[in-house]
């Protein structure tokens, strides 16, 4: 019998900042109008706004951790463009 140990503690890097405790890294398309995150859809734009306040992260190949509205700490991955199959708006 295999266990799959997922810990439920939010733990934090040298930094003081939580990291992920969630398994997937989240992709953020920073010229679609939304973003789909566990806790719903959200806009692009005020999402970005949040998260370059939160950690910092603003460029194309960021990744980074923060803590949503869903209370869980997600990883997330910024990227230029569209999410590929997406038109742009």
């Amino acid at each position: 019998m295999f266990l799959k140990f997922e810990p439920q503690l939010t733990l934090c890097n040298n930094k003081g900042r939580a990291m992920a405790n969630t398994p997937a890294t989240i992709t953020v398309y920073m010229e679609s109008d939304m973003v789909a995150l566990p806790c719903g859809m959200k806009g692009t734009a005020p999402f970005l706004e949040l998260l370059w306040r939160e950690t910092g992260a603003d460029c194309d190949g960021e990744m980074t951790d923060m803590k949503c509205s869903c209370g869980n700490v997600h990883r997330f991955l910024l990227r230029d463009g569209v999410e590929e199959g997406i038109p742009p708006s």
